[in-house]
């Protein structure tokens, strides 16, 4: 799948498609392929049982859920704030929402990778790694030599993802809330920034691809100006 996968900028029309992608991501990181939601679903059935009861919003969450928060996000014309999506056969499968911070400072910006998420379906077939190389190219035209982001402690296919592809740890932890543009899922996770210097100028890696920053998913929150990355996705905490 990796040379059809085509990589552009998000318009309004994607956001059922990034609504739905965020969904599935998140359930698949954070419950297990098992858990996928379903308007007809009987929690009753054995596969609901073993859910902590910390994380049954989790088995719940809809698209619909997440649609609005996703019509809000692309319908900014914030230049320091933008979302690529990946496509194959004209099929939205994943997305990266990346930040610039202090842009007119005199030292310079510094880049954020908010969210990237990708489908569960299309993981580990290269969509992540495009997805990853634009917005970080993006970032690098935008004047920032440097790039962060945040990613949950237990989320470790989306830390090896992102540790491969250049990223090491700076010792920053937070907790965060996981609260994709503001549902609040009722779930907090510990996460630590991950940082690296920007051209992106080594070979695309290969391997696993990253779903939600997170599993393939990663969410950003920021403390203060900063998200979680690397959940399945962007700083939650401050705009969604």
């Amino acid at each position: 799948m990796r040379d059809h996968v085509h990589v552009r900028e998000a318009t309004d029309g994607d956001a059922p498609a990034i609504a739905g992608v965020m969904c599935r991501a998140l359930q698949t990181a954070y419950l297990g392929p098992d858990h996928v939601a379903s308007a007809d679903r009987d929690d009753t059935e054995p596969h609901h049982r073993d859910v902590p009861d910390a994380r049954r919003r989790l088995v719940t969450l809809t698209p619909d859920d997440l649609l609005d928060g996703a019509r809000t996000t692309l319908a900014s014309d914030d230049p320091t704030d933008r979302t690529l999506v990946a496509e194959v056969d004209g099929e939205v499968i994943g997305f990266h929402r990346l930040r610039v911070h202090d842009a007119t400072s005199t030292s310079g910006p510094t880049g954020e990778v908010a969210s990237l998420y990708v489908d569960p379906a299309a993981w580990q077939a290269g969509s992540g790694d495009r997805l990853l190389r634009a917005g970080l190219e993006q970032l690098h035209l935008d004047g920032c030599s440097t790039v962060f982001l945040w990613v949950a402690q237990e989320n470790e296919r989306a830390q090896r993802f992102y540790r491969r592809r250049g990223f090491a740890a700076d010792g920053a932890t937070e907790t965060y809330r996981l609260q994709p543009w503001g549902v609040d899922l009722g779930v907090e996770l510990g996460i630590v920034r991950l940082v690296r210097d920007l051209p992106p100028s080594e070979p695309e890696a290969q391997g696993e691809a990253s779903g939600l920053h997170d599993a393939g998913v990663h969410d950003h929150p920021t403390p203060a100006a900063f998200g979680p990355a690397g959940l399945s996705g962007p700083s939650e905490r401050d705009r969604t």
